[in-house]
């Protein structure tokens, strides 16, 4: 099942239309969103954060429960707490503007919307072990290469993140291996 969500200006169109097909001649005033947001207390105002669609349909619940059996193996469960790592991955889309405003439903804490698979991503990751040690942050470029262009004069911040490269911005096994 496929579920899209709409703006603002899209549910008020849409209700337009839909008066102009019973031959109701009204226009729709400036409070009308407004109103049919306060009749409908099921939905509510968002700011949708685009994803890319190979991202969205590769991240199904089917895909992640798979992982879980692994946890529950012996070699896992051996593991002590300061060779436990969780790593979160980030990205932005580059030459996108802010992300926009859509309806959804209110028990939903944040909306997700498809974005065309033509835009370059960078990706963000930083990973930190159970007992509090944390590796600096690792940026990924989509590219062949890391490009000194893409950087300000004066890099102190940026001391000890890494930055590579990769076809499409996303990790990778090869990255996965990075030796520093």
């Amino acid at each position: 099942m496929s579920i899209f969500f709409l703006t603002h200006s899209q549910i008020k169109e849409l209700a337009q239309r839909m008066l102009r097909a019973r031959g109701d001649p009204t226009t729709l005033g400036k409070r009308w969103l407004a109103r049919f947001l306060n009749r409908n207390p099921v939905l509510k105002t968002q700011r949708a954060r685009e994803m890319e669609h190979a991202r969205v349909n590769g991240a199904t619940t089917e895909v992640i429960r798979g992982w879980f059996p692994y946890l529950s193996t012996p070699d896992i469960k051996a593991n002590k707490p300061a060779n436990r790592w969780n790593m979160d991955e980030a990205g932005i889309m580059e030459g996108m503007g802010i992300n926009g405003l859509v309806v959804g439903s209110r028990e939903k804490r944040s909306i997700l919307r498809k974005a065309p698979g033509t835009r370059a991503w960078t990706s963000f990751i930083e990973c930190i072990s159970a007992t509090g040690r944390y590796l600096h942050p690792l940026v990924i470029f989509k590219g062949k290469s890391v490009q000194q262009q893409w950087f300000p004069l004066y890099l102190e911040f940026f001391d000890g993140w890494e930055f590579v490269a990769t076809e499409n911005g996303w990790t990778n096994n090869a990255v996965g291996s990075y030796q520093r």
